[in-house]
């Protein structure tokens, strides 16, 4: 049972996974970590009876036809966006959804969507919790804004104190609430985001054209070795690493290929700095693409240069292709690979770091496969949807049967 539990089993168990009706509560439905990760969650609660409920308060985004495609309920306003002034009517609008649709539980993520969720407990009847995807708890806002800033943190410390539960998708991010917002340790869970998991037939075939190509043996897939990197297009994502690292792999590898998949608001400056390096024809920027996984099936080692992370989606996934990684040493990192036995850790900002860990991956080996293997095994035990949705089925019968037992003492 949760950290949050402190009800009688039986009381819990009673209540039944079909009556409970979360509202996962996110400023959009654009391609993003953690609304990849709601995805994932939502079709994880669906698949065990719950009944979800996605709620996209700002604005949709591209992800909407995937919510649609895989039955999940959506509820996204009719404008484009629902900024400035518009948001003085979130909370009523909010509101009258949770009665409507028969909501009893607000499942909040991402700090804008804190701020509403600690604002309707106090006006509803339905709990309040919230999902924290990153060790920079309110995603790098401030920046040049001082005061604006300053303001939006003691904000989100203080609507996380006052939610009924907060839950981090890591270590580093629980810690980061400790430490930071002062929240009692007692009032978080760590549930690691999950996803589907692919066939365990596609990832040996995956696993076995990498080794061909490196032994040089066999049907020897075509082209040179493939780096992919997955995230949004900021700059927090380090990509400006990864393409400085380019020519070094290139000296050693002349036909090796970049692809990074995702868009943002860097995208300019990424293609500006591929111009420059010369990199036109050896790193591709396709932008969004529907089936990630079929691009990490193909590809032989992935870098996550990111200055920030919270759990990370896109090393996950690599590693249930069986896709061996190399990444940023940052706390959010560290949590998937604690060591060198899931993969290998280099120095932020250290292109030259960078390239020698991923020729060193694309050497292969003994200790690669033996990486590969472990962090497999190590996904498909922690990181799947039906993991993630079980966990959070459990703190989402203890929060509503705990806020029913309040109500019914005060009345």
């Amino acid at each position: 049972m949760s950290a949050m539990s402190a009800l009688s089993i039986d009381e819990i168990d009673r209540f039944e996974v079909a009556a409970v009706r979360p509202m996962l509560l996110v400023n959009n439905l654009e391609i993003g970590g953690a609304e990849v990760a709601i995805l994932n969650l939502a079709i994880g609660l669906q698949g065990l009876g719950c009944r979800p409920l996605v709620c996209a308060w700002r604005q949709g985004g591209a992800l909407e036809e995937r919510f649609r495609a895989a039955g999940i309920e959506l509820d996204v306003p009719d404008t484009d966006d629902r900024g400035g002034w518009q948001r003085l009517g979130v909370p009523k609008l909010l509101g009258h959804t949770i009665r409507r649709r028969g909501v009893n539980l607000l499942h909040a993520h991402l700090s804008d969507s804190l701020a509403w969720a600690a604002l309707l407990q106090g006006r509803s009847a339905v709990p309040c919790l919230v999902s924290h995807h990153t060790t920079d708890l309110i995603d790098t806002v401030g920046i040049g804004r001082p005061f604006y800033g300053w303001t939006r943190r003691r904000l989100l410390y203080a609507c996380s104190r006052v939610v009924a539960h907060n839950i981090a998708v890591s270590d580093a991010v629980r810690d980061r609430l400790i430490a930071e917002a002062h929240v009692p340790a007692a009032r978080i869970s760590v549930i690691e985001n999950g996803l589907a998991l692919p066939a365990a037939e596609r990832v040996a075939a995956s696993a076995g054209r990498r080794r061909r190509r490196r032994a040089g043996a066999g049907p020897i897939p075509p082209g040179g070795p493939t780096v992919v990197a997955v995230g949004r297009l900021t700059r927090e994502k380090g990509f400006d690493t990864l393409l400085q690292a380019v020519p070094a792999i290139r000296a050693v590898h002349p036909d090796a290929r970049a692809v990074i998949l995702g868009d943002g608001p860097y995208r300019d400056d990424l293609l500006r700095l591929r111009a420059q390096l010369g990199l036109a024809e050896i790193v591709a920027l396709p932008g969004f693409v529907d089936d990630v996984g079929a691009v990490l099936e193909q590809a032989d080692v992935l870098a996550a240069p990111s200055h920030i992370e919270g759990l990370p989606m896109a090393v996950i996934e690599a590693m249930a292709w069986g896709l061996p990684v190399v990444v940023s040493d940052i706390p959010g990192h560290r949590d998937l690979v604690p060591d060198e036995s899931t993969g290998l850790r280099v120095p932020l900002g250290d292109a030259g770091a960078l390239a020698a860990g991923m020729l060193a991956t694309l050497a292969g080996g003994a200790a690669v496969e033996a990486r590969v293997a472990r962090a497999l095994t190590n996904v498909r035990q922690t990181y799947s949807a039906e993991a993630m949705a079980r966990r959070h089925i459990d703190l989402y019968r203890d929060a509503i049967v705990r806020r029913r037992a309040g109500a019914a003492s005060v009345g």
